[in-house]
């Protein structure tokens, strides 16, 4: 049993060393081999191998996830990403550091970072890494929780793993690599029963693992081992080797065990370089595990497994593992046992057992670095002697393409000497032909030149010949024609005398007969004009022996309601005068206007023919305008001419119209004052009342104050309040105070009342009315101008708004 025992170690040992340095070999040959990516500067366009990169991982399908990470832009975020992709952690670490200090903050930052570090094997700051992103919820905690484990794991912190790798179950429960890896843990923790319910969970997730052959031997050495305990130490089976099927009870919140003794990061107002890590944990200690005594179970099955189950590759972001060089990668753990104290065994057996077994674990681990450091060597001396036969055999290569350049600029040289040789040759021939193609053409040329010369000759005297013999026959023909022109003038002199003497003839003949003509016409058209004068004549004076004597009529337009106050309505008349039975134009007509009293008022006159209209605008000839509410009268006069006179004995005809004003509304201020002025109201002589007037006189009163109470209601329709002040006047006719005092003032202020009750009875609030006595004050007219006197006699409303 004790042989078992001690042998079951070294045989684990000599099983899996071997394993791992062949693979560890196989990554580090791997990794020197892999094409390096170009560098990439963070500060310009992306790199043909960085877009390519990202491209493959943006059409990656993600991994369903229990949450959604929220996606937003950095710019530090994505160099640091280009970085990554591009296998090149230390450079990323920088942008991924400054993109955290960013309020536009990508989630999977924290993902990235912690697989930097790791990467570069700062596993301490790999996790402070993944337990910061932890605390936030918009991060993906399956994988942080998984990274963070892996970081554990490799600081040998296996506890801490376990716990980790349970956060990332509990988010996924299927999800096979912190599956597996869990179990690894709890193998290194000796939870022999929890690794091994971990290591069957595995195979059932993922049966088609290319390890189940690996991880099912190692169930079965996990079944032999626990049964073995159980035979020999019943007691502890619950109690400290846990290797009943129970899960390990874990807190509710798991992330407070990864972030024991990690320092959360300080809130400080100073700003930190992008270089410093954020909540950097301390390097976390290993905690001592006491390592179970376990016996040798099966030697011969363990001797047959060629590999251990590995830990799988850290996750990147959306779910797919991330480039990370395989030496850096935590192998997976074995089982290590003692050999159990029995009855049997004493404490110098059992020390030297140790001693040896340490020995043993001592000689394999020389072993395997002895063979890795030969591994190293001989890649080193390899692409020492492939860098050295490539640089002989670039100089070789060098030396002959020199030797071929040097050749050919010889020949090159031979064949451009040979070539100005033959273009020499050339330029000489050709020289020599146009020589004598020169000459011949010369001495050609002088004999053309001689030939044109005499043939010049020639043609010269033939042309002097031509040209006398041109200039004789031109003579000739100069003198003919000059004979043929004279004899021409005279036919043609000749021709015109005689044509002129016809015309003449003829002319006068037909100017006779014209005269003739035209006294016959005139004669018969006065015989005819004084024919029809003579019977117009009579005509005439039988019609007029039939006339009646001159009628005069006088139309008027406007001459009802005349107002002449500028308000557009009413401010003209019109006379449209006519006269009928005159035989001539009138000698003067006169129209004249006179007032009420029968006063002259205005004159417009004239001579001649009637105008068929006259204008007037109520106005007199100094200016004064007609008073409301009073008849005007026009009498229009036409004296005939005297022939008109003499035949039917009238010196002159009349026609009279009557004109009745309305109530004029004067404007004193334009939009705030008006006056209303009135001498047509008839009171009692000496009175205020209406009882002694006629009853035409009454009717005139009652229109005159229905038109006032019209115009008062028609100015208050604004909204503006109105004050209208009733103002009396009488005609002092002795021009003395004691009159004006005495007599005047109290009854024109009597009158004035009584204007006040009648406008009121017309409906006008008494709260607008004021009355006024003035007596004899503002006269109108003068103490000498007595026939104007009544328009003193008056009464005024003013209207204020």
């Amino acid at each position: 049993m004790k042989k078992n025992f001690i042998l079951f170690p070294l045989i684990f040992s000599l099983i899996f060393t071997p394993a791992f340095a062949q693979k560890k070999k196989a990554s580090a040959v791997k990794k020197a081999n892999k094409p390096v990516p170009a560098a990439v500067n963070p500060t310009t366009t992306k790199s043909p191998e960085a877009k390519t990169a990202v491209d493959k991982l943006k059409k990656t399908p993600a991994k369903k996830q229990k949450k959604e990470a929220v996606i937003v832009y950095n710019e530090d975020f994505v160099k640091g990403e280009e970085l990554f992709l591009l296998n090149k952690p230390e450079e990323a670490i920088a942008y991924f550091e400054k993109s955290l200090q960013s309020e536009n903050l990508d989630p999977k930052v924290y993902i990235y970072l912690g697989v930097c570090y790791y990467q570069i094997e700062q596993y301490d700051k790999s996790l402070a890494v993944c337990v910061q992103g932890l605390a936030k919820e918009e991060t993906d905690h399956k994988i942080l929780a998984y990274n963070a484990g892996n970081s554990c794991y490799a600081m040998g912190n296996y506890m801490r793993a376990d716990a980790s790798y349970a956060i990332a179950l509990r988010e996924d429960e299927n999800y096979s690599p912190a599956v597996l890896n869990r179990a690894n843990a709890q193998l290194k923790l000796d939870h022999l029963g929890d690794a091994k319910d971990n290591y069957i969970k595995y195979l059932e997730i993922e049966p088609e693992t290319p390890q189940r052959e690996k991880i099912e031997e190692l169930i079965r050495l996990l079944e032999a081992e626990i049964e073995r305990r159980a035979k020999e130490k019943p007691e502890l089976v619950n109690a400290e080797f846990n290797i009943e099927n129970e899960k390990m009870d874990l807190p509710d919140e798991l992330e407070k065990i990864l972030a024991d003794d990690i320092p959360q990061e300080k809130k400080s107002d100073e700003k930190v370089p992008s270089e410093i890590v954020h909540s950097v944990a301390p390097e976390l200690p290993s905690e001592p595990v006491e390592k179970k005594p376990m016996e040798r179970v099966d030697s011969e099955k363990i001797a047959e497994k060629k590999e251990t189950p590995i830990i799988p590759e850290l996750v990147g972001p959306d779910g797919e593992p991330p480039y990370i060089p395989p030496e850096q990668l935590m192998l997976a753990p074995v089982v290590v046992a003692k050999v159990p104290e029995t009855k049997e065994n004493s404490g110098l057996a059992r020390n030297a057992e140790k001693l040896r077994l340490d020995d043993d674990m001592k000689r394999f681990e020389e072993e395997y670095r002895r063979e890795m450091e030969e591994a190293r060597r001989a890649e080193e001396a390899r692409r020492a002697a492939e860098a050295e036969e490539s640089r002989r055999k670039i100089e070789e290569e060098a030396r002959i393409a020199e030797e071929k350049r040097r050749k050919a600029a010889e020949e090159e040289e031979k064949i451009a000497a040979q070539k100005r040789a033959l273009e020499e040759e050339r330029r000489n021939l050709e020289k020599a032909k146009m020589d004598a193609e020169i000459e011949a053409q010369k001495r050609a040329l002088e004999e053309q030149q001689r030939k044109m010369e005499e043939s010049m000759r020639a043609f010269e005297e033939n042309q002097k010949r031509i040209a006398e013999e041109n200039r004789r026959k031109m003579e000739e023909d100069a003198r003919i024609a000059e004979e043929k022109r004279k004899i021409e003038e005279e036919r043609r002199a000749f021709e015109a005398e005689q044509q002129r003497v016809m015309e003449e003839t003829r002319k006068k003949a037909e100017e006779e007969a014209k005269i003739k003509a035209q006294e016959e016409i005139r004669r018969a058209a006065e015989e005819k004009a004084q024919k029809e004068a003579e019977a117009k004549e009579a005509a005439k004076k039988a019609e007029m022996a039939k006339w009646p004597a001159p009628k005069l009529t006088l139309d008027v337009k406007g001459g009802e309601k005349f107002t002449p106050d500028g308000d557009g309505r009413n401010d003209t008349v019109t006379f449209m005068p006519e006269i009928k039975y005159l035989e001539e134009a009138p000698e003067s007509w006169k129209l004249e206007i006179t007032d009420p009293k029968g006063n002259l008022f205005r004159t417009i006159s004239g001579t001649g023919k009637l105008p068929e209209s006259i204008e007037w605008d109520g106005r007199s000839e100094s200016g004064e305008v007609v008073v409301s509410r009073n008849t005007y009268r026009a009498n229009l006069t036409v004296v005939p001419c005297q022939k008109d006179r003499m035949r039917t004995g009238e010196m002159k005809a009349q026609v009279s119209k009557e004109i009745n004003t309305g109530l004029l509304l004067q404007v004193v201020v334009p939009g705030h004052e008006w006056k209303i002025v009135v001498q047509s109201i008839a009171f009692d002589p000496n009175a205020a009342g209406f009882n002694k007037v006629t009853k035409e006189q009454k009717l005139s009163n009652a229109q005159t104050l229905d038109e006032v109470a019209d115009e008062i209601r028609e100015l208050a329709k604004s909204g503006t309040e109105v004050n209208v002040i009733i103002e009396g006047y009488a005609n002092n006719i002795s021009g003395t105070e004691k009159e004006q005092n005495e007599e005047l003032l109290p009854l024109s202020q009597k009158r004035a009342e009584t204007i006040v009750k009648e406008l009121i009875k017309r409906g006008i609030d008494p709260k607008l009315l004021t009355p006024k006595g003035l007596g004899g004050a503002s006269p109108i007219a003068d103490r000498d101008d007595r026939a104007n006197w009544w328009k003193n006699r008056r009464v005024e409303f003013r209207i204020t708004q």
